[in-house]
């Protein structure tokens, strides 16, 4: 009838926008989801509103109306031409997340380009490792305009089911809703709930942009058209979970029903959240049955069907459309007291127990009902509550009884026994079922009953209340299926959830007063090993000092929601937390920890070794770290920065690496040598093995070739980068304070970079703590310092570098500001052989540096060059910079080395000269200083280098007679092999395969030129070398 009315309207051209344009909101009058889609499709032909809002029947049905609208325009039939569309986006966000979210649905209806959908996965990930919430992500603003230019040529219908609490502007997320063009916007509020409310005002009041309300009266329904309506709304929880296809759509009506029987009958009678427990209430009841009693559906089932409903309404449907409700058939007790009377035949009287699932006793001393008889009887028995009484003495009677049980809760006894027995310990010794265990408010149990470990697919334990507890180290034997985890100190919850998540704080006690605090003693709380381990609730703890999560799959750990009030703890241990993202902090340094232990390494075990926390040194806080992801980094730089205002107080030990090997924590009393990585171990080996070889074809005494170890013992404030997935993008300086750059710059006092294949240089700006720098064999580096950089309190001790292939030099021009190398002693560089100078000047003196020891840079022009910028010009001196305590200069195989410095080199202190290799030499520095009496200076390099060498006279105390008379070698230039003994030459270019791959004489003809030109370093290309020839010396035999 309503349909042809709208007709008798449209029909009259001249007074459609007059009367489309005044309805702000309308009733529909419809019984049906097609009557309502036919209603709607009807409508959105004549209307020009462009945004409609669907409420469904008092709330309920609109989604099923809105998905046959989506199924009837995607239909092949024909459509009149307003309801034609070029696209159509069907778009469910009723388990609603955040904006981001819906803006990646939209995109992935579109079919947006990979690139394009892994921006998300990126923004995502960085978002995780920032702490930030999910549900307050953002669309990403450079999709937008992707979004929008896939629709804007378009004539669009978007189909949208909101799952936030406000109206959402879909505009935002780019699609294109402006007024002049024709697209269209059919939207409903729906947050997987069965809503039914009897007011519309609360949802207009939401409304800004929507032009039309639609909306019907369930009152108007008859028994079958609601059911038929809530048969629709099934649908989609059906079609969510693969596992409930086989069930059937009318099963899971009847558990709809169900749940709205007990929220009508006993939320308004009793205290107890009957509705929580509809679960167990469906299988005793016969609602579901066989399969469907499975525990995947039934937690599916006891997720997805939740009823929010107005009271009196409520009330007047379930007298007209439930009048025929079936019984419930459990067993529930509250407040009853026991007559000690029996009646009848015994054994007739009690054999319901025997079909029993649900038991639960409520403040009710009954002991005959659990006595072994009935125990015995009750064999098929899932579920048993037992709360306030002696309830704890009822758990030493469970030994080898109720082997069916699933869950069990031993609640807030009122009555405590004096000491645990043995019968106690060993109550779970065959329960291989129980999933869930709840032994809340049992404020005098010391510890946890040993035979838990035997409940092999345990995944809920909840012990709040539990205030007697000292430690709860559950050990690695205890079942590995342990999902959730719950410590409450406040109290125990009074109303539980059969349910296996942890319900939300917002439903747990309230912060109890100072007045009425309990001092839980418990001091230690271990996890450890719980892979499954993702829901934790941990609060009102004050003795707690160590916790151990070591091995679960939590990916932020938040002290906000999840670890709470636990204002002395001192130990957190992650390791094996492969999947860690982030830690939010309530504040900088609460809680205030002193000893943070972190490994996202895979494979590690309990077996791994941790640190321990040094109490012969005064650190306030110790962080030892392995991690995988850099990003995690983030999460330690407000810890670290709220102790650094305190001097010496902090100690970290950051590694960061790829590796996926758990070989536990490097300590401090590591040498250097053992820490220089298992790349270095096998030259040592082959070098050893070939070593009379190599003698005889290199003619350079193997004291040119040895080369400094990397400084050792590592500092109190350590950085290790060995690789990692995105380490170039955290070396960027952010103004948030809080990245590897930061760290690394504010307080690393010692940095170890190696092998790393993305990084092109550090952080620019101030270095305000670094003393040693280690960096080898990082493939792209093109600078270790960049332009802006500086030593700002002249800490910088020692620079050690070495397998640098890309390297033009150590340190850029340009500096931050005037400060730099006021205590730097070691400069130690190897095989970097495009490096075209190490150290800008732009600083008076170099007053501490000692030691300059460079081998195998073949582009290296001077060690030291005049910076460009004005703090030179106006800084260095112009008659020479003095180097007052360098004593020692090594110089191997730098063939384009002109002069040490760019400026003169005033060094009196100099007593050793070891030179080879270094035929474009011309100048030493001078001794000008040199006091009388001290020794001159020890010189050897090849003669003719010392023959070509420049002098600028005795008064400026350069002169050959001020030094010793030079030691000249042997052979003045290394001798090629002068041929080969195979036709083929195969050059290797990539370096990782180059150690790889054991090569003979044949393959390493053309390595010494590679290595002249770089491509190959020369401590590579001389073990080649030496295994060539000893392939060659076999042959010969």
């Amino acid at each position: 009838m309503i349909i042809r009315q709208i007709e008798e309207v449209f029909s009259h051209p001249e007074d459609t926008d007059r009367v489309i344009s005044s309805w702000t909101t309308r009733d529909i009058y419809e019984q049906s989801v097609d009557s309502a889609r036919d209603y709607i499709l009807y409508l959105r032909r004549f209307s020009e509103k462009k945004i409609i809002y669907f409420d469904g029947w008092n709330g309920l049905g609109a989604v099923p109306v809105l998905r046959s609208i989506a199924q009837e325009l995607c239909s092949t039939k024909a459509h009149p031409p307003e309801l034609c569309f070029d696209k159509i986006i069907y778009l469910d966000c009723s388990l609603w997340e955040s904006r981001r979210m819906m803006q990646r649905k939209i995109a992935e209806e579109l079919k947006l380009d990979h690139k394009t959908m892994e921006v998300f996965d990126t923004e995502d990930e960085e978002d995780d490792f920032n702490g930030v919430d999910r549900s307050s992500r953002d669309v990403i603003q450079s999709v937008v305009p992707l979004i929008y230019q896939a629709l804007k040529d378009s004539k669009l219908m978007m189909i949208f089911i909101n799952g936030s609490d406000d109206e959402i502007d879909v505009a935002t997320s780019g699609v294109p809703l402006a007024p002049f063009l024709s697209n269209k916007l059919l939207w409903t509020f729906n947050r997987r709930l069965l809503t039914i409310h009897d007011s519309q005002s609360k949802i207009q009041s939401k409304l800004r942009d929507t032009h039309l309300f639609l909306y019907d009266n369930i009152r108007r329904l008859s028994n079958s058209e609601f059911r038929a309506l809530l048969n629709e709304e099934v649908t989609s929880i059906v079609a969510r979970h693969p596992c409930m296809q086989a069930v059937g759509q009318t099963m899971v009506t009847d558990c709809c029903l169900y749940k709205l029987f007990l929220h009508y009958s006993f939320d308004r009678t009793t205290g107890f959240d009957w509705v929580a427990h509809a679960s167990n209430y469906w299988k005793c009841a016969g609602v579901i049955e066989g399969d469907a009693t499975s525990s995947d559906i039934v937690n599916a089932l006891q997720k997805e069907i939740h009823w929010k409903c107005d009271g009196p309404l409520v009330q007047e449907l379930f007298h007209k459309f439930m009048e025929d409700s079936k019984t419930i058939k459990f067993l529930g007790l509250d407040h009853c007291t026991d007559n000690k009377a029996s009646t009848g035949n015994y054994p007739t009287y009690w054999a319901y127990l025997h079909s029993l699932r649900v038991l639960d006793l409520r403040n009710t001393d009954w002991d005959d009902i659990l006595s072994e008889e009935k125990l015995k009887i009750m064999y098929n028995l899932t579920e048993l509550n037992i709360e306030g009484s002696r309830c704890w003495q009822y758990l030493s009677q469970l030994k080898n009884r109720l082997p069916c049980l699933e869950s069990l809760r031993i609640i807030n006894p009122t009555h405590q026994p004096a000491a645990p027995t043995d019968n106690i310990d060993s109550s779970f010794m065959d329960k291989k079922l129980l999933k869930i265990l709840d032994l809340s408010g049992n404020k005098d149990m010391k510890y946890l009953p040993t035979s838990i470990a035997n409940a092999s697919n345990l995944e809920v334990l909840v012990l709040d209340g539990c205030d007697g507890i000292e430690n709860v180290v559950l050990a690695s034997e205890f079942p590995s299926s342990l999902r959730s985890f719950s410590f409450d100190g406040y109290e125990s919850m009074a109303q539980w959830k059969s349910m296996v998540d942890l319900p939300p704080e917002s439903s747990r006690p309230k912060r109890p007063s100072d007045a009425n605090k309990v001092d839980v003693k418990t001091l230690k709380i271990s996890l450890q090993g719980f892979k499954q381990l993702e829901n934790l609730f941990l609060r009102g703890l004050p003795n707690l000092e160590e916790l151990d999560l070591s091995g679960s799959t939590i990916k932020v750990l938040d002290f906000n929601t999840m670890v709470m009030d636990v204002p002395n703890l001192k130990r957190l241990f992650l390791l094996g937390c492969e999947h860690l993202c982030a830690i939010k902090w309530v504040s900088n340094r609460q809680p205030e920890l002193e000893l943070l232990c972190i490994d996202t390494r895979p494979g590690w075990s309990t077996r791994c070794p941790r640190p321990s926390l040094d109490k012969h040194k005064p650190y306030r806080l110790q962080v030892y770290a392995i991690i995988v992801d850099e990003r995690l980094v983030r999460s330690l730089c407000s810890q670290i920065q709220a102790e650094s205002n305190n001097s010496n107080s902090v100690h970290f030990n950051i590694h960061i690496t790829k590796s996926d090997m758990c070989g536990g924590f490097v300590h401090e009393e590591v040498t250097g040598k053992q820490m220089v990585g298992p790349m270095d171990q096998p030259d040592l080996v082959l070098l050893v093995q070939y070593d009379d070889v190599s003698k005889e074809i290199d003619d350079v005494p193997s004291s040119m070739e040895a080369f400094p170890e990397p400084p050792s013992p590592q500092s109190d404030c350590h950085i290790e980068i060995g690789g990692g997935n995105r380490i170039k993008s955290e070396m960027e300086f952010t103004p948030y304070d809080n990245n590897l750059a930061y760290l690394m710059r504010w307080h690393a006092k010692s940095l170890n970079m190696h092998d790393s294949s993305d990084i092109s240089r550090l952080s620019m700006y101030d270095w305000y703590c670094l003393r040693w720098c280690r960096v080898a064999r990082c493939l792209q580096l093109d600078t270790i310092f960049p332009p802006k950089s500086s030593d700002w309190k002249n800490q910088l001790e020692t620079i050690w570098a070495s397998d640098l292939p890309m390297a033009r030099c150590i340190w850029s021009k340009e500096p931050y500001d005037s400060k730099s190398f006021g205590n730097l002693q070691h400069l130690h560089l190897r095989s970097c052989p495009r490096l075209q100078f190490v150290l800008p000047m732009w600083v008076p003196s170099f007053p501490n540096l000692r030691t300059l020891h460079v081998i195998h840079c073949g582009d290296l022009e001077h060690v030291f060059v005049l910076d460009d910028g004005s703090y030179a010009k106006e800084q260095v001196p112009i008659h020479g910079v003095p180097f007052p305590k360098l004593t020692t200069i090594h110089f191997y195989d730098l063939p384009k080395l002109r002069q040490i410095s760019e400026r003169r080199m005033l060094a009196p202190a100099l007593e050793t000269i070891k030179i080879r290799g270094c035929f474009g030499l011309r100048r030493l520095p001078s001794l000008e200083g040199h006091e009388p009496g001290m020794k001159r200076p020890v010189v050897e390099m090849e003669k003719d280098v010392w023959d070509a060498l420049e002098w600028d006279g005795r008064a400026a105390g350069h002169h050959p007679d001020l030094f010793e008379p030079p030691v000249h070698s042997r052979h003045y230039r290394r001798r090629q092999l002068r041929g080969t003994v195979l036709s083929l030459l195969i050059i290797y270019t990539d370096y990782d395969l180059l150690r790889s791959v054991p090569l003979t004489t044949g393959q390493v003809n053309a390595l010494h030129l590679q290595q002249r030109q770089g491509i190959v370093e020369w401590p590579t290309a001389r073990r080649l070398f030496a295994m060539a020839a000893a392939s060659c010396v076999w042959m010969l035999r």
